[in-house]
């Protein structure tokens, strides 16, 4: 078992993911490109046999705010909940959550030429270390309004 610090090293490598070679589009991009309010990003796993993983899949959603502030909120398996505090966190869902929130801020940084705010709500103290972690990462700031 990874300590937390060793854990969000692995997650986080630079290397590990290719979220800077998407450019404008991502391939788990859902929502129109020229969409300024709302922006999504929705990612089904494959089984060995290519069928889908209902249960694995994962929805991240940005909603505008106002300026350059934004909501964040991510789902799996269509549940927002379904990361509870009993359970840990599967590092395939924390990378691809990281990949899609490092494609947001990477495409709102060419587009606008600013940093985005991100504010979240969660209660989760392992899944707010995560927002946390990954907006020092990449230079913002993320407030949490729970």
């Amino acid at each position: 078992m990874l300590n937390f610090r060793s854990y969000i090293s692995e997650i986080f490598q630079k290397d590990s993911g290719s979220s800077d070679q998407h450019g404008e589009h991502h391939p788990d991009l859902i929502t129109p490109p020229d969409s300024n309010h709302v922006l999504e990003y929705s990612y089904t796993p494959k089984d060995a046999q290519g069928n889908d993983i209902k249960e694995k899949s994962i929805l991240t959603r940005f909603y505008h705010e106002r300026g350059n502030s934004w909501n964040m909120v991510f789902s799996v398996g269509s549940r927002t909940d379904a990361l509870n505090t009993t359970h840990d966190f599967p590092t395939d869902i924390t990378k691809k959550v990281h990949e899609h929130l490092t494609h947001f801020v990477n495409r709102w940084r060419n587009k606008k030429g600013q940093d985005p705010v991100l504010e979240y709500k969660t209660k989760h103290p392992k899944k707010h270390r995560i927002y946390q972690m990954v907006a020092k990462r990449l230079g913002i700031r993320a407030e949490n309004i729970a």
